[in-house]
């Protein structure tokens, strides 16, 4: 009856998400196999810790077995697909719902070799570096027998062809072995009398362990190879050293590829979102950024379906270092209230973002997960984002989107998309949030279209909105004192001016005068003789 109290903790550089004292979400920007210890503690202080393993895959890894037909990834080798024939071997997915059957016939004899095999097998090609394959292996229809089945990978270890496998056999073991051309070695094996069994074969630095599941996220080794070894496929396999039928079952095939990346993953982020504007839905927008230091196609990206708008996929896309881009509701509308300058990367088809909070997910070209995050309109979330026009915008691209704290609302009524709030957008010595504060439009150089920039004016001191006030010479003219002009300016009260002047207009100025403005206007003179 004791109330537990839980905490998390990943290996450094990895985040955790909304922890309380009983969950936590977790997000990879990579595939991989991450230990989290979960550290109990109850009401007394005493605690106990549990060490189990995640497993963040990439969608291109995984094969549920849920479709009719073989995925393309897939080769087969003495199995065919059942066809109302009787091959030697077959294989269906008709039979069980989301797996794959795959049937012996009693003739003829089917024996694990590596000289001329001709028992079933199905293959995938192994990435380079550290991955994983992993399948569940399901007794069907025999318990005892003369057979060995489960997964095997191909390759080479210090130069000569070997194979290394790990699953049932007999009915009453789980067996790792390794088979060469010189024959087979057991390199582990238990007692197992379950009809199911859960097995791994995992790639290392070091060499390849051999492995079964306990209970999720717990693996045990059962048999290890070292040296130089390198694959080139793994898969699936059933073999019988004696005439007899045999149907085992897989539940799924998934391999997990550390190796995987891609610059869409590693550089592009959401940067803002725009889900409850004022005037409503049509002026919704998500803005992403390319944040590497080199140009980023996006093509193959995609938001999946419905989390947060229909199913969204990237096409001939492509972002320069550091830029912008949106993806929107309506791209009409959009562009009627921040006209052409902004790069729209796309008009989501149906759907829109949820005024309530919702999930988004968004994943690079190879299923990688880059963003999967909820944002909400209740505090600790920014709650000016909630319709009052500003948007929500990012605080830090590498913190956790899941976290209100990383996030803030827009300086700008309308958002920022396509650009900064610190940048100066249209070149006019502005940044964007400072004319935001002035009313300036962070898009056009020159607001008021007078000829003279919005930072040029707020440095003169004239209104940047005001068409007619600008800085301007009024007049130069001949004094009464001969050989002398006169310089008149529209000026600022308080304004200090600095006047030069040269002899050559080449880049040769020197200090002729300051003046302090007492006025709307302000004089000064000068002798003519040499002076421009």
């Amino acid at each position: 009856g004791t109330s537990l109290d839980f905490s998390f903790q990943l290996p450094a550089g990895l985040s955790i998400g909304n922890p309380t004292s009983s969950s936590a979400s977790m997000i990879f920007q990579k595939p991989g196999h991450y230990p989290l210890i979960i550290t109990a503690t109850d009401q007394n202080g005493k605690t106990t810790q549990v060490v189990r393993e995640i497993v963040a895959y990439a969608d291109s890894g995984w094969d549920p077995f849920n479709q009719e037909i073989l995925q393309d990834l897939w080769t087969t080798e003495d199995l065919i697909l059942k066809d109302g024939t009787t091959p030697p071997s077959s294989y269906s997915f008709d039979e069980t719902p989301n797996r794959l059957a795959v049937k012996l016939e009693t003739n003829p004899a089917k024996p694990l070799t590596l000289n001329s095999p001709n028992h079933p097998r199905m293959w995938r090609n192994t990435p380079a570096g550290i991955w994983s394959f992993t399948s569940e292996v399901t007794l069907s229809s025999v318990q005892q027998g003369d057979f060995y089945t489960g997964i095997i990978v191909d390759g080479e270890q210090n130069g000569s062809p070997v194979r290394f496998t790990v699953g049932m056999e007999d009915g009453d073991l789980l067996r790792a072995k390794k088979i060469t051309t010189s024959g087979t070695t057991i390199l582990g094996s238990i007692s197992w009398t379950e009809k199911d069994a859960v097995v791994r074969i995992f790639k290392k630095t070091t060499g390849i362990d051999l492995q079964y599941r306990t209970e999720p996220g717990v693996w045990e080794t059962l048999g290890r190879a070292s040296g130089n070894i390198t694959t080139s496929q793994a898969g699936i396999f059933a073999s019988t050293d004696t005439p007899q039928a045999l149907r085992v079952e897989f539940d799924d095939a998934l391999i997990v590829d550390s190796s995987i990346s891609s610059p869409t993953l590693d550089n592009l982020r959401i940067t803002e979102i725009m889900y409850h504007p004022v005037g409503g839905s049509f002026y919704e927008f998500i803005e992403i950024q390319n944040t590497g230091t080199t140009p980023l196609a996006l093509d193959g990206a995609s938001f999946d379906d419905t989390q947060p708008f229909g199913s969204f996929t990237f096409t001939n896309v492509t972002l320069a270092p550091g830029q912008y881009a949106v993806i929107v509701s309506a791209e009409s509308a959009f562009r009627a209230r921040y006209g052409n300058n902004i790069l729209i990367a796309g008009n989501w088809a149906s759907g829109s973002l949820s005024n309530g909070g919702e999930n988004i997910e968004l994943r690079d070209p190879f299923g990688n997960t880059i963003h999967d995050f909820t944002y909400d309109d209740n505090a600790p979330w920014p709650l000016a984002a909630d319709g009052s026009g500003p948007s929500l915008e990012v605080i830090d691209t590498g913190g956790d989107y899941n976290d209100p704290l990383n996030w803030k609302a827009s300086a700008f009524t309308g958002g920022s998309p396509g650009f900064s709030e610190a940048t100066d957008l249209d070149g006019d010595g502005l940044s964007n949030i400072r004319e935001n504060a002035l009313g300036t439009n962070p898009n056009s150089f020159d607001t008021d279209s007078d000829g003279s920039s919005d930072g040029a004016e707020t440095i003169a001191g004239t209104n940047p909105l005001d068409a007619s006030d600008y800085f301007r010479i009024l007049s130069v003219g001949a004094t009464d004192t001969p050989n002398r002009i006169q310089i008149t300016w529209a000026s600022v009260t308080g304004k200090t001016y600095v006047v030069e002047s040269s002899t050559d207009l080449e880049g040769n100025w020197s200090l002729h005068d300051t003046v302090t403005a007492g006025g709307s206007t302000s004089i000064t003179t000068d002798q003519t003789s040499g002076r421009r």
